[in-house]
């Protein structure tokens, strides 16, 4: 079976390396590669993504960059690619997420708890979908005894 994954949270750490585990692991079954990206790092984005394609020796084709907004509706994604992803998606990994502690609260809970609330509710519109996976970074501070 072929898949056909989408990832948020490009091109920060997770996902650039969650991709290459992909490919690693997966490069047999991987049709196709969609990552949301804010439209601030499209640009960042599509250099990442032709050095992952280069480092991983895979078709940079494999890629489309999506440019979108988990804190909006519909990941605020144009709609003639949000109707091609719902009914073509068939792997979610979300890995979007403000990870500062200093960050004002209103910012964190806009990205953290809204956008996984957008995300959740576009998931549930794919017609094919076969996995999802939300990551979630837990901090712990303080003097370790």
């Amino acid at each position: 079976m072929r898949h056909i994954y989408f990832l948020t949270g490009y091109p920060g750490f997770l996902a650039t390396n969650l991709i290459s585990q992909l490919i690693h692991d997966h490069r047999q079954h991987i049709d196709h590669i969609y990552v949301l990206v804010l439209p601030s790092l499209h640009e960042t984005a599509s250099r990442e993504i032709s050095l992952l394609a280069e480092n991983n020796a895979i078709d940079p084709a494999t890629f489309t960059i999506v440019s979108g907004d988990i804190t909006k509706h519909e990941l605020s994604i144009e709609k003639d690619m949000n109707q091609q992803l719902k009914s073509a998606v068939t792997h979610v990994f979300h890995l979007a997420a403000i990870y500062d502690l200093a960050v004002p609260k209103d910012s964190a809970f806009k990205v953290n708890v809204n956008g996984t609330r957008n995300m959740n509710d576009w998931v549930k519109e794919l017609t094919k979908l076969d996995a999802t996976s939300i990551s979630s970074t837990a901090y712990v501070s303080g003097n370790a005894r």
